[in-house]
């Protein structure tokens, strides 16, 4: 039986608590077994604690057999959020029973505290992987690239990606060609991964968002204190800022409306949703003290954000 998890993905895969609930949960349901005997007669509580659920995790990792092994795979260790101090990995077991693998990744800061573990240092990604990825990514939007003399598009994406071998730059090159024409005759990417950063920011004030807005609302999650923050917190906080609203927002919109916004005192969604869709693809939802926040998905973005 084949477990996984990808971290950060998903608000309740970002708290340790939760992504342990749902792991136990599922390894008992592979082995027919009911979770609330695993905790214990009468500790109910077991599954709602980190110590109580560490326990429970060791008893769920005793179910693989001889002809049912269990393997378990957890992306990411880097991306679990604060709380619990879940990256010092004390929840992690010490010792495995014979028949179960406990495989985990996460960045070079994290090495020292996997402890009694077998460590293999990940290669970059080979040009051969990065192709069949990039394929079948082009394929799931039903989009291509120009590939011949006098346009070639996917010559740019893989030669710009061969210099880092990072797959997040791949990720980033990749959802910046996807809206390249093949009459598009600049196509050019830039090196890095900062570099495409910066330029995907600078691309949204060429796709018709307004500078003042984009910056605020980055900053304002770049401020917030797992560097993210609620979309209503975000939506409530553009109209509380007076210096923005007043100055900045207000006078940019369409006089018919100005004043309907000043009597509701709440920030156009349709403005915020556009913005929301063509960040997307660099969002995702982490868990904060119990509460989803819209961070970026790597921490990459919150560097170089940062420093812009």
């Amino acid at each position: 039986e084949v477990i996984y998890r990808f971290i950060g993905t998903t608000s309740s895969s970002s708290n340790i608590v939760s992504l342990l609930q749902n792991v136990c949960r599922e390894i008992a349901q592979k082995y027919n077994v009911d979770l609330n005997l695993l905790a214990g007669k009468g500790n109910d509580k077991a599954l709602y604690d980190l110590n109580g659920l560490t326990e429970v995790l060791r008893k769920c990792l005793a179910l693989g057999k001889p002809d049912k092994p269990l393997i378990i795979y957890l992306d990411a260790l880097d991306q679990l959020s604060d709380t619990d101090n879940a990256r010092a990995l004390n929840w992690i077991p010490r010792e495995l029973p014979a028949h179960t693998k406990f495989i985990v990744s996460a960045l070079p800061e994290l090495k020292e505290r996997l402890n009694n573990t077998t460590k293999e240092e990940l290669p970059l990604l080979p040009q051969e992987d990065a192709e069949e990825i990039l394929n079948k990514w082009l394929g799931s939007v039903s989009r291509k690239l120009t590939n011949d003399k006098n346009s070639d598009q996917y010559s740019e994406v893989i030669n710009k990606f061969n210099k880092t071998q990072l797959p997040i730059y791949l990720k980033l090159a990749f959802e910046k060609a996807r809206y390249w024409h093949s009459y598009d005759t600049d196509f050019s990417l830039s090196e890095g991964v900062k570099g495409i950063i910066n330029d995907f920011i600078d691309n949204l004030k060429k796709d018709g968002h307004d500078e003042d807005f984009v910056e605020h609302v980055i900053c304002y999650m770049l401020c917030g204190r797992y560097q993210g923050l609620a979309e209503n917190e975000i939506l409530e906080i553009l109209v509380f800022d007076k210096e923005y609203w007043e100055k900045l927002f207000l006078p940019k919109t369409h006089e018919d409306h100005r004043d309907e916004l000043k009597e509701t005192g709440r920030f156009p969604i349709v403005v915020w949703s556009r913005f929301f869709l063509d960040m997307e693809p660099f969002l995702t939802e982490r868990d904060a003290d119990g509460v989803p926040i819209i961070t970026f998905f790597h921490r990459q973005f919150n560097e170089v954000l940062q420093k812009r």
